[in-house]
C-alpha cells in the first residue's frame, strides 16, 4: 500500500513538473535551447560592434523562479547566433550575475592540430544591467593567444523576442539553403570544366 502511495506521489510530481515545463518553456527544436517565457529579457547595444545585429541577453528562470542560465543571442540578416552558459551564479557581494562557458576547439581546416581553449564570461551589474563580456584564452603558450573584453548597455524589454527569434531562425535556414544551392552550382561548373 505504501509503495502505491509513493508511486502516486512521484507520478503527480512528475506530471506537475511536465505541465510547468510546457507552460514556461518555449522550444524551437533540438538545436535551439529552451528559453523561459518569463525570464529577464535585455536588449543590448555594443557601440563598438562592427557588425549590424540585434543583441539580446536572456536570463532563464528555473521552475522555482530563480535565474539559473544565461543566453547571449545575436540576430543577423543571415541568421542567429546563440551562446548558452554552463555555469551561472550571483557574485559573493550580490552585485553581479556571472555566467561562463569554457570551450576547447581543435581547428581542422587551415591549422591542423591547433587547439583553442577559451572561457567566455558575462558579468551583469544587477543595478544598472550593464554587461562586461570577457573572452579569456587559457593557453598562454598558443601563438594566437589573446584576451578580449566588450561592454554592453542594456534595457529591459521583451520586444516580441520570441517572434523575432523565429524570424531570425527562418532567415538562417534560407541563407543556408541559398549557400547550398550556390555550392551545387559551383560544383556542377567544376565537373563540366573537368569533362572538357
Amino acid at each position: 500500500m505504501k509503495i502505491k502511495v509513493l508511486f502516486s506521489i512521484i507520478f503527480l510530481v512528475a506530471a506537475f513538473l511536465g505541465v510547468k515545463n510546457l507552460k514556461y518553456l518555449y522550444d524551437f527544436g533540438k538545436e535551439i535551447p529552451k528559453i523561459s517565457k518569463n525570464g529577464l529579457f535585455l536588449k543590448c547595444n555594443n557601440p563598438n560592434s562592427t557588425y549590424p545585429q540585434t543583441h539580446y541577453i536572456v536570463l532563464n528562470n528555473n521552475l522555482l523562479g530563480e535565474y539559473n542560465k544565461l543566453f547571449s543571442i545575436s540576430m543577423f540578416d543571415s541568421g542567429v547566433s546563440i551562446w548558452e552558459s554552463e555555469k551561472f551564479k550571483v557574485s559573493d557581494d550580490k552585485s553581479e550575475y556571472i555566467a561562463s562557458t569554457r570551450k576547447e576547439i581543435e581547428h581542422i581546416y587551415k591549422e591542423i592540430g591547433v587547439i583553442s581553449d577559451k572561457t567566455t564570461t558575462y558579468s551583469i551589474d544587477r543595478q544598472d544591467l550593464s554587461i562586461v563580456r570577457t573572452i579569456r584564452d587559457n593557453l598562454e603558450n598558443d601563438y594566437r593567444w589573446n584576451t578580449s573584453t566588450e561592454y554592453y548597455r542594456c534595457n529591459v524589454t521583451k520586444d516580441d523576442f520570441f517572434n523575432n527569434l523565429k524570424i531570425g531562425l527562418n532567415n538562417g535556414k534560407k541563407h543556408l539553403n541559398e549557400k547550398e544551392k550556390q555550392e551545387k552550382i559551383l560544383q556542377k561548373e567544376r565537373e563540366n570544366k573537368n569533362k572538357i
